[in-house]
């Protein structure tokens, strides 16, 4: 009986699926990058014989945003999210679920560490590059170091995905979690990619970097090492080519205040969510989520932080999402708040997600972004509309504002690729915006 339940609760899950990633064009965005650097995986998925990563079905519901807006995405996002969870918790009946979530928690621990290392070894070519003055190489080596701290982030969410579908399994006759992996300490930081984050898997020291988030970046650096998608937590770019930034410049003092009322508003919510995602209430839950987007940006940092401490992980990825959606100016206002309270990699997400809007949004957004000095923020943002888009699309974002739009787009195309710059250089001169 059990089998039954999960072969039919999976089959509907890869019956949406499926239809999902026919109405994408294969071509461009993200699962033009499934289809470079994981066909067998994305083959294994649409045929049903594996559950897709969360974070890879966001990334794709980002494509059909981008292709027939944050609407359409919304409406088959809720429908393909509850199939989901219904299939998910079929496969977590099964008999052998905790031997397999343990395996694949091993897997994942292996695969943060690797990617971490990767990405330091990376970081130290690029920076032998730079100063041999082989600055197209370097350019390549950032962007593979942006591919291996993608690949870190996308397996610590889904290593905390997996702790938390553990738990919830009833308990054991004896341990079989293994002890978390912690990845090596870095003292360089990577600089600051797309983030989503949060959907592929990593690499060992032959591997090829696997992501959708970078779609379109091209790999043909030498790489002196392993590889595999956004920054590491908590680092952020510097240097001129991020609008402007100064090295030397002292940060910027944080300029959102964050209350007891705050903190006690978002930790009650957290708990109220965790209750409705236990009771399988997944309509309340993402009512629950779409009225906090519209209340005080300060409180979204606290949400987070409340929602990852209750093992809300992919509640969070929906939680961005939905902020993502709002006018430009509160989807600036949460992006501040994320980053003063220390959330850089949410705050790369919120701005991925953002996008996925029309290029002549994402360019409002960035413009406000650079008007309360985040030029970093904007660049991601452009960097990560510039990877989704085809060159004659993204320009739409600057073309409003193109004095002050144009050299930042040009900007973020150049931390995609040369190829990804050259491109948008072209355009922007032939809309005469350059």
């Amino acid at each position: 009986m059990e089998m039954s339940v999960m072969g039919r609760e999976s089959a509907a899950f890869t019956a949406e699926f499926r239809s999902l990633v026919e109405a994408l064009d294969p071509a461009v965005g993200w699962f033009a990058a499934f289809g470079r650097r994981v066909p067998e995986d994305l083959n294994a998925w649409t045929a049903g014989r594996e559950l897709p990563p969360w974070d890879v079905v966001a990334d794709l519901l980002q494509d059909l945003a981008a292709r027939y807006g944050a609407g359409e995405a919304e409406r088959r996002g809720r429908r393909i999210r509850s199939r989901y969870e219904l299939a998910q918790r079929a496969r977590d009946s099964r008999p052998d679920a905790r031997e397999d979530l343990t395996r694949r928690l091993g897997r994942e621990d292996q695969a943060e560490i690797d990617a971490h290392r990767h990405g330091q070894e990376l970081a130290a070519a690029e920076r032998a590059a730079r100063l041999a003055g082989r600055h197209e190489e370097a350019e390549r080596l950032t962007a593979l170091r942006m591919w291996a701290g993608d690949d870190e982030e996308r397996a610590r969410g889904r290593r905390a995905e997996l702790r938390r579908r553990l738990n919830a399994l009833p308990a054991p006759t004896g341990p079989t979690v293994p002890p978390q992996a912690s990845p090596p300490s870095s003292g360089t930081a990577p600089p600051a990619g797309a983030a989503p984050a949060m959907p592929v898997p990593p690499g060992t020291p032959a591997r090829r970097p696997r992501g959708a988030r970078f779609a379109g970046i091209e790999e043909t650096a030498p790489a002196p090492a392993p590889t595999t998608p956004s920054a590491t937590a908590g680092s952020r770019p510097a240097g001129s080519r991020f609008a402007g930034v100064e090295e030397s410049a002292a940060p910027r003092a944080p300029r959102t205040v964050f209350t007891e009322e705050d903190r006690r508003a978002a930790g009650e919510l957290a708990e109220r969510l965790a209750r409705l995602r236990e009771q399988g209430l997944g309509a309340d839950l993402y009512m629950a989520l779409c009225g906090a987007v519209s209340g005080p940006p300060q409180r979204i940092p606290l949400l987070v932080e409340s929602m990852e401490r209750e093992g809300l992980e992919p509640e969070v990825a929906t939680l961005l999402w939905e902020a993502a959606t709002l006018p430009a100016r509160p989807v600036v206002a949460v992006a501040e708040a994320l980053v003063d309270r220390g959330l850089e990699n949410e705050c790369r997400q919120l701005l991925r997600q953002a996008a996925a809007r029309p290029a002549a949004d994402a360019g409002t957004i960035a413009a406000e972004l650079l008007s309360i000095g985040r030029g970093e923020e904007a660049v991601t943002l452009l960097a990560s509309l510039v990877r989704a888009r085809r060159a004659e699309d993204a320009v739409g974002a600057a073309l409003e504002n193109p004095e002050v739009l144009a050299p930042v787009l040009l900007d973020a195309a150049r931390t995609v690729s040369p190829r990804h710059h050259n491109a948008v250089a072209g355009e922007l001169r032939r809309a005469g915006a350059a």
